[in-house]
């Protein structure tokens, strides 16, 4: 009989639960139900792993991940052009965070004369604005404004930043969480990360994750695919068992399970892809002795995040690829649909005649916004 890893409950039908190796807000794929009670897997989903999804969301955002419950949510950044704060949505939108109001010729004495400008997300913070003003103007007549309204599409010409952190107790806690699962998936036992149960519950403070940006690449992603990597490897001759866990090629971890270790030897591999959902295994590098694992968390690399960026950069420009043939695959379907709003449906093209239509358009399209 199977039981919980962190508690030692059996696990029934009653108080199984499905839990994701790498989780669900990142798009994880990988899961089980021979790991986690419902009960630690509330508590745990709930705790660290609700704030390493929250540091994560940025990228989820912008990579278009798909998840199997819910969406990313959207995102707060800045734009260089106007230096105001815009939300980005999921699927590309962007919208304002708040209500732009221009008061003009206020200073007038003429009432006839002042204008009152505002630009709005949407109706709902339009109309709070104009019921806001009205106490302070009672003159204002909402609905003339309401009447005089259009509404407008802006076009962005320079970029919107947005910032990112990671690390922090709760994120390592998430992180050392995803390793121990790939461990335990892997027929590893629980006698050998029994100690880390504590630190996972909050009752203890150690150091058992830390960044880990190594010389060469333990997996080298190809052309613009983004991965989630992990892997477990157990040398008794060092006793040592330790994880890298890799979420989106950017964010890079080194998790020291088990110093003593007197296991079994094992060395496996998950890689991921986020899109294709594709998996490969037996394709990564990671070769440590007891020394240099230990050396890793006695002299923590202090500046990891020159690496975190160089590894963004790669990121972000995946994603204005896929950004933008989102977008492109929006403005297609607009067309495609108006060309038919006043076809008859049994006059229809094909089916394969409508695709090699939207396929031409795509590229059309395409061509033109790469010149």
């Amino acid at each position: 009989m199977n039981k919980c890893y962190s508690c030692e409950e059996e696990l029934t039908k009653e108080n199984y639960s499905t839990e994701h190796v790498i989780i669900n807000a990142c798009g994880g794929k990988l899961k089980s139900s021979n790991l986690l009670c419902s009960d630690c897997n509330s508590i745990f989903g709930n705790s660290f792993d609700n704030e390493l999804a929250k540091t994560t969301n940025d990228l989820c955002n912008l990579l278009l991940i798909k998840r199997e419950k819910g969406f990313p949510q959207r995102i707060k950044g800045v734009s260089v052009e106007d230096q105001k704060e815009y939300y980005l949505e999921f699927g590309g939108d962007v919208s304002m965070v708040k209500p732009d109001i221009n008061l003009v010729n206020f200073d007038s004495d003429n009432v006839a004369e002042r204008t009152i400008q505002i630009s709005a997300p949407n109706e709902k913070f339009f109309n709070q604005a104009l019921n806001g003003l009205k106490r302070k103007y009672p003159d204002l007549i909402i609905k003339n404004a309401l009447e005089e309204a259009t509404y407008s599409e802006k076009r962005f010409r320079k970029p919107i930043t947005v910032s990112s952190t990671i690390g922090g107790k709760s994120t390592f806690k998430s992180i050392l969480k995803t390793a121990i699962n790939f461990y335990i998936l892997n027929d590893g036992k629980r006698s050998d990360i029994k100690h880390l149960i504590p630190y996972l519950k909050g009752n203890s403070e150690e150091n058992f994750v830390w960044f880990h940006y190594p010389n060469e690449l333990i997996y080298k992603p190809k052309n613009n695919r983004i991965t989630h990597v992990l892997k477990v490897v157990g040398c008794p001759s060092e006793k040592i068992l330790y994880a890298y866990v890799e979420l989106f090629n950017v964010h890079c971890f080194i998790v020291k399970l088990n110093e003593e270790y007197e296991g079994r030897g094992m060395d496996v591999d998950y890689v991921f892809d986020v899109h294709s959902h594709l998996v490969e295994t037996k394709i990564t590098t990671l070769s440590l002795c007891r020394n240099e694992l230990l050396d890793l968390f006695s002299n923590k690399d202090a500046k990891p995040f020159n690496n975190i960026k160089k590894r963004y950069d790669r990121v972000l420009k995946i994603s204005q690829i896929l950004q933008s043939k989102l977008f492109l695959n929006k403005v297609i379907d607009k067309e495609v649909n108006m060309i038919f709003q006043d076809v008859d449906p049994e006059e229809m093209f094909e089916e394969q005649m409508l695709l090699r239509m939207k396929r031409d358009l795509f590229e059309k399209f395409w061509i033109q916004r790469g010149s």
